[in-house]
Parts: C-alpha cells; sequence; structure tokens
C-alpha cells in the first residue's frame, strides 16, 4: 500500500506532522511519499491521500490527484475545516480505518474548465465543487 501525505508547505506544523505520520506507517510497511506544495507531484502509483492542512490544502490535492479517483482523508490542521472535518486528535483512528478500507465515501463533482480564446487554449482548471 502507497500513501501520499499532502500538507501545506505554509504551514510549518503541517510539515512536521507529515513527516511523523511518514515514520509510523513507514514503521508498518506501508510505502509513503510527501506532497508539500504546488510544485511538487507525485506521478507513481498511490492507494490513498491524507491531506494536512485546511480547506485549501483539500483543494489544491483535488485539483492535483483528483483525476486518480483514490480516496482521500482529510485532517483539519487550518482555521474553518469545511472540507476536512477530522480533528488532528482523531487521526489515529481514522487512518487505522483508511488504512482497511473502512470508511465511507463522500463523493464530490470536479470541475474541468478550459479556456479558450478563438481556437487557442489559454487555460485548464480543475476544481472541487
Amino acid at each position: 500500500m502507497t500513501i501520499l501525505l499532502v500538507n501545506n508547505r505554509f504551514n510549518e506544523r503541517t510539515e512536521i506532522k507529515a513527516r511523523e505520520i511518514a515514520e509510523k506507517l513507514k514503521a508498518r510497511g506501508i510505502e509513503v511519499a510527501i506532497d508539500n506544495g504546488p510544485d511538487t507531484y507525485y506521478s507513481a502509483d498511490i492507494d490513498g491521500i491524507v491531506v494536512l492542512g485546511g480547506d485549501g490544502t483539500v483543494l489544491r490535492a483535488a485539483r492535483q490527484y483528483g483525476q486518480r479517483k483514490k480516496p482521500v482523508m482529510a485532517v483539519n490542521m487550518g482555521t474553518v475545516g469545511f472540507l476536512s472535518s477530522i480533528d488532528l486528535s482523531e487521526f489515529d483512528t481514522y487512518i487505522e480505518a483508511f488504512i482497511q478500507g473502512k470508511y465511507l465515501i463522500d463523493e464530490r463533482i470536479m470541475l474541468d474548465v478550459s479556456i479558450f480564446k478563438q481556437d487557442t487554449l489559454l487555460q485548464r482548471v480543475i476544481c472541487l465543487n
């Protein structure tokens, strides 16, 4: 099993927590990759994504990895937490269920927007609705 940890590079606490979680998961024989910014993109196959941060980090993860259709567990380490309802204090309980595949999927719609000027593609944006 391979888990991708996505954290907020502007929040040092999420970077530290991602490294701690990575060590715990690796000790269990789980492969772990860390994505800590928009310039990072993990292209290898993954089984699931754990997002550490706020709603912005969840949206970035959805934009970068949503087309892979992998389960995402979002842990609120931001301020609002509308998209990430798991509190950090609950992480150990939820990660165990996530690893075992014992979770419910809350499906969201992804939008794929292409902006053209005449026949020239100016920009393509993928976002979570």
